[in-house]
């Protein structure tokens, strides 16, 4: 088993809005829901929450075409 030592930035949907206005609640609810790679690659579930990982999400956009 490999351990990854790098430290994630785990969010809610709101805080990641905040953080990121570029992007609407709505439509970050759209993504996660509509788009399985999105939400394997940039979401955890946590209990009820999800969470949104901060650098996948930038990963994700600076990788899509």
């Amino acid at each position: 088993m490999t351990q990854d030592n790098t430290c994630k930035s785990y969010l809610t949907i709101k805080q990641f809005v905040e953080k990121h206005p570029f992007t609407s609640v709505e439509g970050l609810r759209w993504k996660i829901y509509s788009n399985a790679d999105f939400r394997k690659k940039c979401t955890r579930k946590f209990g009820k929450k999800i969470l949104i990982i901060e650098e996948k999400v930038l990963e994700y956009i600076e990788n899509s075409k």
